[in-house]
């Protein structure tokens, strides 16, 4: 089985989300996604984790 990670967050309909990804929590150049439109107060993403940019020990996301 394959892993994969999930991200919630609480969000507004019809806005719409993008998510990056960090080594650092300085430098925020990986786009993972964008165009996420939220069709509730709470959106979800997931993904597998072989598709998401793997550069360092640790990798950050965040919400925007």
């Amino acid at each position: 089985p394959s892993s994969s990670i999930r991200l919630t967050w609480e969000s507004v309909i019809g806005r719409t989300y993008s998510i990056d990804s960090s080594t650092d929590l300085i430098n925020w150049g990986t786009e993972v996604a964008d165009d996420i439109e939220a069709v509730s107060s709470t959106t979800t993403f997931e993904e597998l984790i072989s598709n998401l940019p793997q550069s360092g020990p640790r990798v950050f996301f965040r919400v925007r």
